[in-house]
């Protein structure tokens, strides 16, 4: 549905508005950037009947109805971050009140946009060991495998626009087979090394890294005031282990803790991966014929569902409000390595990847 000119400019009057008071009636506003990099700030009316209006900017960020304090900078640990947005409380100011017939309130359970990851595509994007055709689910994962991981889970659009091969870090080579993925995802202000230059590619990744890896991929962060977590309080990555387990990526353990700095696994880090990618798999929808591993046979495994989505590219259905997903075919797994030399072939030469 598209705005007149006249509703649009009234609604963009609003927004602007709402961005310098922050808050209209008894509702809350969320805005987020729909597109980063792009300057454009979409205000999402929760479950009123105004329609979200998308207005340009030369900022980019996130309001809500708290004041906006200076970043802390990152302690070492493998966070990540985006540019924080200074509104200019001068320039902004409105000149009277919001009507209070324009309320627009927040939703109960903001959804968490991704834009810049690949949600429509169910590619396989991890793969066995060669060496005894296992996938090892219960293994560590490295974080150099994790930042390629999100690398091959980038839209082609975000992949080109960070697209780059080198980095400043001390312990990744121009011709380590992780380099591109590091050096793009760094470029993206999605991961960053550690205070002494390293990166530490090999080092096993730990659930508050990933989790902070992860929820920088997010438009918007929520602003929890109580932590969800009883073990998180004082930790570096407070703030990005509440706002994945607020959308319900990530969840603690039954004593109410998260245990952060524990490493994650191969199959904690697909099952995160897959709700970061609104993956629904279900045991019964699958095809007998998909790749199987031996070591993830026993379908009542708790991972069993995630490794085989994680492993076999497919087509699916998958319906508005449907708990699962339901997969249609088998695809023929990409070839993850071949794409890498064509995207920097691509990128030398100016071309486009087919």
């Amino acid at each position: 549905m598209q705005c007149s000119q006249t509703l649009f400019e009234f609604l963009a009057g609003q927004v602007q508005r709402v961005l310098a008071n922050q808050t209209l009636a008894d509702g809350k506003v969320i805005a987020v950037p729909e597109q980063h990099g792009l300057g454009l700030l979409t205000v999402t009316p929760g479950s009123s009947d105004l329609l979200g209006v998308i207005v340009q900017s030369n900022q980019r960020g996130v309001m809500n109805d708290q004041p906006e304090e200076e970043p802390e900078p990152e302690e070492p640990g493998g966070g990540a971050y985006h540019p924080e947005y200074k509104p200019n409380d001068e320039d902004d100011k409105p000149d009277e009140e919001p009507e209070e017939s324009e309320e627009i309130i927040e939703e109960d359970v903001p959804l968490a946009e991704t834009p810049w990851l690949n949600t429509e595509d169910h590619y396989a994007y991890i793969v066995g060991y060669s060496e005894d055709g296992t996938v090892r689910p219960n293994a560590n994962i490295t974080r150099a495998e994790v930042a390629t991981i999100f690398f091959r889970l980038l839209t082609d659009e975000a992949r080109d626009q960070f697209w780059s091969t080198s980095n400043n870090f001390t312990d990744v080579a121009a011709d380590a087979w992780y380099n591109n993925a590091i050096s793009t995802m760094v470029n993206a202000g999605i991961i960053q090394g550690y205070e002494d230059g390293t990166f530490r590619p090999n080092a096993n990744i730990t659930r508050a890294e990933f989790a902070a890896i992860a929820s920088r991929f997010m438009s918007s962060g929520y602003d929890v005031e109580e932590d969800l977590f009883t073990d998180i309080a004082n930790h570096w990555a407070r703030d990005n282990i509440n706002d994945a387990a607020m959308t319900k990526w990530i969840n603690g353990y039954p004593d109410g803790t998260f245990l952060p700095d524990k490493v994650i696994t191969r199959a904690e880090a697909v099952t995160l991966v897959n709700n970061v990618l609104q993956r629904k798999p279900d045991k019964d929808h699958m095809f007998d014929t998909m790749i199987k591993w031996p070591d993830n046979m026993d379908a009542s495994a708790w991972y069993y569902e995630a490794i085989q989505e994680a492993t076999n590219s497919h087509d699916y259905d998958l319906f508005e409000g449907a708990e699962y997903e339901i997969w249609t075919s088998l695809l023929e797994n990409r070839d993850w390595a071949a794409l890498e030399k064509d995207w920097v072939n691509a990128h030398r030469t100016g071309g486009e990847v087919m």
